[in-house]
């Protein structure tokens, strides 16, 4: 791979030129897939222009996601609403910015398939196409892939055909319908592929509390892999909180072998003070303070800092996840900051800053010339 740096930055034209070249190798017999590729394909080009994928990688993912991603999206512009992004799209892209060891930035794509039906009365909660998707993800053979931890959850957490019809014969308004999502880490040396649910709908079908079954179903799939109690820990943290209902309201795992998948469950609050930061990162001040754990703390702060959210002014949520495997001690936390509604520029130089103090200054510039280049 290359590096982007600054003074590449003139050069940008010239490392979009394997998005041009495969761009005039496509057949689109749907419109809408000519026009999901048309409005996305660019973007992904750029971002991993500016993460530093040499061409035969570019070339080499711009093509799954032709393949994989584009036929999946449904109609343009969009007809359903999904829930795996603010703007309510079935796509989202984002960059991994790795600080350890030199690693380079990785592209992630995620995806909620859908199809022309999504969202209507023959399908309201968007599970016709879930099962196709699976289908096609073995059919393409991705190095390591393996759907099986993804088939244990998806029907503990997803709505059956009585539990639709439930909620169908309530006739109730439901905002985030989703069922399932997959997401993609486009790496150097393959795709890592991970499978989400959202077991909220679910919940509410069968007036279930939506974080017993979302802790529990980890405890059941774990058992005394979990030697170390980390899913303890943070079940009594969440027990103690204001968030406590919404919490599990995402579960995710690395599609891979059972014994070495992540699991990831989520949580949300409109509370974005710092002091509801440093509390989720701690789970509450149950976890032994670390110096890396310290470190990773003095980061957030910075960052929010720099963002400057304050009290959103859409009410958005701030999201955290606490992610867990067989034999971890305790669980790692990961905090989402919601910038999604505030002013792009501003949010654009202070990620860019950002990068820049912690060392990966190079990226922090290909990375605000990216977003110029997309506008």
């Amino acid at each position: 791979m290359t590096v982007v740096t600054k003074n590449d930055v003139a050069s940008m034209d010239d490392l979009m030129l394997p998005f041009k070249a495969i761009e005039r190798t496509l057949k689109f017999s749907v419109n809408d897939h000519r026009k999901w590729w048309q409005k996305t394909g660019p973007l992904l080009a750029s971002l991993m222009t500016s993460a530093g994928y040499n061409s035969q990688s570019q070339s080499h993912y711009l093509m799954f996601f032709y393949k994989s991603v584009v036929p999946y999206l449904g109609p343009y512009p969009q007809t359903y609403r999904s829930a795996i992004a603010h703007n309510e799209l079935p796509l989202e892209f984002s960059i991994n910015f790795q600080q350890k060891g030199g690693a380079k930035p990785v592209i992630r794509v995620a995806v909620e398939p859908v199809s022309s039906i999504s969202g209507t009365d023959e399908d309201p909660f968007n599970l016709s196409p879930i099962g196709e998707y699976l289908s096609h993800l073995k059919d393409i053979s991705v190095k390591g892939y393996d759907d099986r931890v993804f088939n244990y959850f998806y029907p503990r957490h997803t709505l059956d055909g009585n539990e639709c019809k439930i909620l169908q014969d309530r006739n109730e308004s439901i905002r985030e319908r989703s069922q399932a999502a997959f997401g993609f880490d486009l790496k150097p040396h393959g795709i890592c592929v991970k499978g989400y649910t959202f077991p909220g709908v679910k919940c509410h079908a069968n007036g279930t509390d939506l974080n017993t079954v979302a802790i529990e179903s980890v405890q059941e799939f774990l058992g005394d892999a979990d030697s170390h109690g980390a899913l303890n820990m943070i079940k009594h943290y969440v027990e103690t909180t204001d968030e406590r209902s919404k919490f599990g309201f995402v579960y995710s795992n690395d599609c891979v072998t059972p014994e070495d998948s992540r699991h990831k469950l989520y949580g949300r609050t409109v509370d974005i003070s710092w002091n509801k930061v440093r509390e989720i990162w701690s789970l509450g001040g149950r976890m032994t303070s670390t110096s890396e754990s310290e470190r990773g703390l003095e980061h957030l702060q910075r960052l929010s800092e720099l963002l400057q959210i304050g009290t959103h002014p859409l009410g958005i949520h701030l999201v955290w996840n606490y992610e867990i495997k067989a034999g971890l001690s305790v669980p790692t936390t990961k905090i989402y900051f919601p910038v999604f509604g505030l002013n792009d520029q501003k949010n654009v130089c202070a990620i860019a800053q950002y990068l820049t103090e912690i060392g990966l200054g190079q990226y922090g510039d290909a990375y605000e010339q990216s977003v110029r280049d997309s506008l």
